[in-house]
C-alpha cells in the first residue's frame, strides 16, 4: 500500500515522501567520563552536520569553525566513525547516534535492548528492542497518550498532508480534480 507524508517544509516541492520508520543506529557507551564525553561531542557534530542541535553556545562556536575548515561532509563521515568505534555488545549500555533528543535521554540499559524482537513492517520484519516499553517509557514517558501540541518537540516532522491510503501520484491527481 502506498501512503503520503508530506512535510511542512517540502509543501512547495513536488517531492514524494510516504509513511516511514526512522532507524538510528546504537553504539555502546564508555564507562570513562572522558570517553563518555568525546563519544557525547562527536554525536552532536554528527547530528550538527545535518541539522543543528548543539545547545552550548561554546561547542557551537567550535562546531562552526570545523564546519569551515572541513566541511559537512568530513565532519560528518569523522564524527560518525568515531561513534561507531563502541559497540554496544563492548558496555552496559547503548545511545542511539543520530536521534536529536539529548545524549542521556537516548542512553539505554544493554538489559532493555535485550535480544531483538522482529516485527513486522508492511512486507519486511524489523528489529525491535526486548522490552520495547521500557525503552519507550525512558525516552518519551507516557507513550501511550496522545501529546499536547506543547510536549510535541519534533516539529521538523510536523506533517501538511498526511494519507494513509494514496502515493503522492494518487493524491495529486484526486485533488487537481476537486
Amino acid at each position: 500500500m502506498s501512503t503520503l507524508w508530506k512535510l511542512k517544509y517540502d509543501k512547495w516541492r513536488n517531492i514524494t515522501n510516504g509513511v516511514y520508520v526512522d532507524v538510528f543506529p546504537l553504539v555502546g557507551v564508555p564507562n570513562s567520563k572522558i570517553k563518555r564525553k568525546i563519544l557525547e561531542i562527536n554525536r552532536a557534530f554528527a547530528l550538527s552536520a545535518n541539522r543543528n542541535v548543539i545547545n552550548s553556545k561554546f561547542l557551537y562556536s567550535i562546531f562552526k569553525i570545523f564546519l569551515k575548515i572541513f566541511g559537512k561532509k568530513r565532519i560528518l563521515k569523522y564524527s560518525t566513525n568515531e561513534c561507531l568505534k563502541y559497540k554496544c555488545n563492548d558496555y552496559e549500555n547503548c545511545v542511539s547516534i543520530f536521534d536529536g533528543d539529548g545524549f542521556d535521554l537516548n542512553v539505554v540499559s544493554n538489559k532493555v535492548l535485550g535480544k531483538p524482537k522482529y516485527v513486522k513492517f508492511e512486507d519486511i520484519k524489523l528489529p525491535i528492542p526486548n522490552d520495547s516499553d521500557s525503552y519507550l517509557k525512558k525516552i518519551y514517558g507516557d507513550y501511550m497518550q496522545i501529546p499536547s501540541p506543547k510536549q510535541i518537540k519534533a516539529k521538523e516532522h510536523k506533517p501538511y498532508i498526511i494519507d494513509l491510503k494514496h502515493s503522492y501520484e494518487e493524491y495529486t491527481k484526486i485533488n487537481e480534480k476537486s
